[in-house]
């Protein structure tokens, strides 16, 4: 039986994406740019996005699962990209 083939990345290099992590409660809430993708051979949920945080200064790694495109219509960010 052949594998499942793999879903592609579901965010992209300037995408504005909304934290929804529940372990790390600091972010969560907080509205991000994606600034650069890693992409994982096994699933799409193992993704890691490092992004650039609203009212952060430093850049921060989340996994696919504690993103989530950013509501339509609500894109606007104080986020910069690099």
């Amino acid at each position: 039986m052949a594998p499942k083939p793999r879903l592609p990345v579901r965010f992209a290099v300037g995408d504005v994406v909304d934290i929804t992590s529940k372990v790390r409660i600091r972010f969560a809430g907080k509205r991000a740019v994606i600034i650069s993708v890693e992409e994982s051979r096994h699933s799409h949920t193992l993704d890691k996005y490092t992004v650039r945080v609203e009212d952060f200064e430093q850049n921060e790694m989340f996994w696919d699962f504690e993103l989530k495109k950013a509501s339509e219509g609500e894109t606007g960010t104080k986020a910069k990209t690099p």
